[in-house]
């Protein structure tokens, strides 16, 4: 799911994060950290390792927040380990 996130703005980011709950609750998108706790670790474990993330894909880290970066931040919280 990482790979298809193309979320530019606001609505975007609101767009995506409603099918992302779609496909959650249709068992679409595999969900590792269901507390709120693991999820928030998670989270903040993968933004600390993005850097490594996107080496592995050839390209840069990003160097501002975007809405995009918040919606990759947000899928990947939801199963880093």
């Amino acid at each position: 799911m990482m790979d298809h996130i193309e979320v530019r703005s606001r609505d975007d980011l609101i767009r995506y994060l409603d099918g992302l709950v779609q496909a959650i609750s249709d068992n679409q998108h595999k969900v590792e950290n269901i507390r709120t706790e693991d999820f928030i670790e998670a989270l903040a474990a993968w933004i600390a390792d993005m850097d490594g993330y996107f080496a592995n894909q050839g390209a840069e880290s990003p160097r501002e927040a975007t809405w995009q970066l918040m919606a990759m931040a947000i899928t990947a919280g939801l199963v880093y380990e």
